[in-house]
């Protein structure tokens, strides 16, 4: 159990002071929100943050391919049974 935070640390119950690592913080760049046409499906069913490499063809919709003009990550992904056309599909992003 924590009880507070002093300049080093968090400090326990016991009054000892316990490291917290420094974490290393990431930045994004959404750079495309996909937005469902009609007969839009994503190639295989992609994880949040997935990596998705430059050229490749993450969704179609009907003869149209979707297609990352640059290396990207998938953000929030829609499953196959909440895709409404017209509507967010997914984000793509770049790490800046």
């Amino acid at each position: 159990h924590l009880l507070g935070v002093n300049g080093t640390g968090i400090v326990n119950k016991k009054g000892i002071s316990v490291e917290v690592p420094k974490i290393k913080k990431e930045y994004w760049h959404a750079y495309q929100n996909v937005v469902a046409e009609e007969h839009f499906c994503f190639s295989k069913e992609w994880g949040n943050f997935e990596f998705v490499p430059q050229g490749t063809i993450y969704a179609t919709a009907g003869n149209k391919k979707y297609i990352t003009e640059m290396d990207s990550y998938m953000l929030f992904p829609k499953s196959p049974e909440s895709i409404v056309q017209g509507n967010e599909a997914c984000i793509l992003l770049t790490k800046k």
